[in-house]
């Protein structure tokens, strides 16, 4: 519309077009410009998908051996990394052990996220909830904590690699614009091993030490009851991978999933 009322021509410019956008160009409604190789001729790094249901692949339940072997080698070869956890917090959910009862917000009945602070989180209206004393249906002050979300994954890759220097950049830890542009001026530096994050990690980062993709659950967005999901969580996974690989070295990969 902004380019009609203007008379001017728009350039949609995407890796990961959408489905409309490119059915569009198939049938002649905009034209298609297609890019058939990466800046500077760098190769698309190798991809593999790990079946997160085989017990002989899972080191542990967030980290494939596989996963955790390429680590491994890009610590020996003062490579660097990024992992993809589209899920922020500690824990995902919140249980109550006596009753069942998931903690929910009270505005707007979405599931509560544990971060480490010891607060529960809408993660929709970001409402806190200090006081994790009882359970509202039971009265039970004994509670299960479900799922992983950055804050975890970060403190888990720091109990395996003790001296591993880890940034994490997620809604948390992003609280204005100077603390993106420094973590991101900080890892083009190598001040850090390994850049964890939301799917802020997905798209425009380039890197040149980066020879190792890891996304955690390639399933995090699969399920959302939405008709898009399928196609944005491509979107995502091809955009993330995309990070590696932007030099001459070798670069790989790896999508944990338990629906590969």
């Amino acid at each position: 519309i902004r380019a009609k009322y203007s008379n001017c021509t728009i350039v949609l410019g995407s890796a990961t077009p959408s489905i409309e956008s490119y059915y569009y160009a198939i049938n002649k409604k905009l034209n298609l410009l297609k890019i058939n190789c990466r800046y500077n001729n760098a190769k698309y790094p190798f991809i593999d998908i790990i079946d997160m249901k085989d017990g002989n692949n899972r080191f542990s339940y967030n980290f494939s051996y596989q996963l955790i072997n390429e680590m491994k080698r890009c610590i020996a070869n003062n490579e660097q990394m990024i992992l993809l956890h589209n899920r922020r917090g500690f824990s995902t959910i919140c249980r109550c052990q006596d009753c069942g009862e998931i903690l929910s917000c009270k505005n707007c009945s979405i599931t509560l996220t544990y971060h480490k602070n010891s607060d529960l989180v809408c993660h929709y209206c970001s409402a806190r909830y200090s006081n994790l004393a009882s359970c509202n249906h039971c009265g039970s002050s004994s509670f299960h904590f479900i799922g992983a979300g950055t804050q975890k994954i970060e403190s888990e890759i720091k109990k395996l690699f003790p001296n591993i220097r880890i940034a994490r950049m997620d809604f948390d830890t992003m609280k204005s614009y100077k603390n993106y542009e420094k973590i991101l001026e900080d890892f083009s530096n190598h001040h850090y091993d390994i850049l964890l994050g939301t799917q802020m990690v997905s798209k425009g980062l380039d890197f040149q030490g980066v020879t190792l993709v890891g996304v955690i659950n390639g399933d995090t967005s699969l399920y959302i009851p939405d008709f898009r999901s399928g196609e944005r969580t491509f979107q995502l996974l091809y955009q993330v991978c995309g990070r590696a690989g932007r030099n001459d070295k070798s670069s790989k990969a790896i999508i944990q999933s338990w629906n590969p």
